[in-house]
């Protein structure tokens, strides 16, 4: 997803600021699946049908599909922040729903061969579209200045069951309101958790920087989407009084459960995440 912001913050009266931010997001999601049977060693050769229905002569077998998904959302957010002194900082924002558009395209491929010969290819597409909504957003920050040391950390809350359809899900023979209870039933509110610190480094004018962040799991029975805890490190140089080069390292590491489709075997999945980020920053 791609995300554009147009932001804007004021004074309201000493150290206390107001602001707002519309966000345009945008993006694609392209998914695709393939399988494939062989009867390599020519084990299946009889032109019948076994008692429990498998197909003896099976010579191969193609199973292919795709969804292109183009997304586009928009949604607001206002904050507020308070200054203490030089030392500390209070802040909070709330993110309104965000009302997402999907248009699928979607295709369905299945070729069969025996030894006697092939069936008629199977082959559909179509399109489909469908939108969903999230809840709102609540967020709340800290940070404290200790000398070249800044402390930060803040709280992300999202009660998921909040979630729903607005128009017929992309699911074979679900309605809005059966999609709508499900999420009720089995979403749950989370509370995500960052944390973070900074050090300034006057002699070479550098910033080092480490972080932690968890992303909990929205379903109550979380082998769906297990909780997930992501590090962070990077460091920041000044190059001349304009010019400055940042750059930040992420690593995030979770197991889940999942079960294929086709083959209807679970499989436990160690997956990691790891993300680089450069950013250059020119100030007039």
């Amino acid at each position: 997803l791609n995300q554009f912001s147009f932001s804007g913050s004021m004074e309201v009266q000493e150290n206390f600021y107001l602001g707002a931010t519309i966000n345009f997001i945008g993006g694609k999601d392209n998914y695709s699946t393939q399988f494939e049977e062989e009867d390599i060693y020519n084990i299946y050769n009889a032109p019948f049908f076994e008692e429990d229905g498998i197909i003896a002569d099976l010579d191969y077998w193609l199973y292919d599909q795709t969804i292109e998904s183009d997304i586009s959302a928009t949604n607001l957010k206002f904050g507020a922040m308070y200054k203490m002194g030089n030392a500390i900082r209070l802040g909070a924002t709330v993110i309104t729903p965000t009302k997402y558009k999907v248009k699928e395209l979607w295709t369905e491929k299945i070729e069969e061969y025996y030894d006697w010969g092939a069936e008629e290819p199977f082959e559909d597409s179509g399109e489909f579209e469908y939108e969903y909504e999230t809840p709102y957003g609540f967020d709340f920050g800290a940070s404290l200045k200790l000398v070249n040391l800044m402390l930060s950390g803040g709280i992300e809350f999202r009660d998921w069951s909040q979630a729903k359809f607005h128009t017929e899900p992309p699911i074979a023979g679900k309605t809005v309101g059966d999609i709508n209870t499900i999420i009720k039933k089995d979403l749950t509110s989370t509370t995500k958790i960052r944390l973070g610190a900074e050090l300034y480094m006057p002699v070479i004018k550098a910033r080092l920087r480490a972080g932690y962040f968890n992303d909990p799991s929205p379903y109550k029975y979380a082998t769906y989407r297990p909780e997930r805890e992501y590090y962070s490190a990077g460091a920041s140089l000044m190059l001349d009084k304009q010019v400055m080069v940042d750059v930040g390292l992420v690593h995030g590491t979770w197991e889940v459960e999942e079960t294929d489709g086709i083959t209807a075997e679970t499989t436990l999945q160690e997956k990691t995440f790891d993300k680089i980020v450069g950013t250059l920053s020119i100030r007039f």
